[in-house]
């Protein structure tokens, strides 16, 4: 499940893209490219394309549709649009409210039963990760309360934290082990989960798709 399509990164499209003052629509393109970099990478590990639900919703804003629009929809700043504009959305045209976020993965969820869930973590400085955690949570919380589902287990990562400490080694480097960051050490209850080399090797593959 792909909460945004990372489209709200004008940083990225002015100076990796060359987008001049990056417009909406230059925005708009790099959601689209970043649908097809995911189909393409997931595709690596056989993921089959209807297993992968893409919400399309306003990068870098989730934030305000838990806070300031849970019923009125949401333009985003970047892009301009307020739905779920790319086509292979999960709903195409679904407006940016935080209800419709929850039903979504409330609906997914429902369908896909699973035992396990693993987002984001709610200690993550992006505000975008900590809010999908959020959203994660009320969607198992009302669903587990109704007897919809068991109650899956949910693991988190941390993506970003404080930028002089994590992720260390800050360099491509399989071998090196990748502790947490200091300040969660005693806060969250950390596992490891160690990749063989073909696994290691694949991801690699993964992220080096564009």
């Amino acid at each position: 499940v792909i909460a945004t399509n990372g489209d709200g990164s004008k940083l990225k499209a002015e100076l990796i893209d060359r987008k001049v003052l990056a417009k909406p629509q230059d925005l708009i393109e790099e959601g689209k490219i970043r649908i097809v970099e995911s189909r393409r990478a997931l595709a690596l590990s056989n993921i089959p394309q209807d297993h992968i639900y893409f919400l399309s919703f306003p990068d870098r804003e989730l934030n305000e549709l838990l806070l300031e629009h849970w019923e009125k929809p949401k333009t985003s700043k970047t892009t301009g649009v307020n739905q779920a504009y790319y086509e292979g959305s999960y709903k195409q045209g679904s407006l940016y409210t935080g209800r419709n976020l929850l039903d979504m993965l409330k609906e997914v969820i429902s369908s896909t039963t699973p035992t396990i869930i693993v987002t984001h973590n709610p200690y993550d400085t992006h505000a975008d990760h900590r809010t999908v955690y959020k959203f994660i949570n009320l969607a198992v919380n009302e669903l587990s309360e109704r007897g919809v589902v068991e109650r899956p287990k949910i693991y988190s990562f941390i993506v970003h934290k404080d930028a002089f400490e994590y992720p260390r080694p800050l360099r491509f480097d399989p071998r090196a082990p990748l502790y947490p960051p200091r300040k969660l050490k005693n806060i969250c209850n950390w596992f490891v989960y160690p990749l063989s080399d073909s696994v290691v090797k694949l991801k690699f593959q993964e992220i080096k798709i564009q």
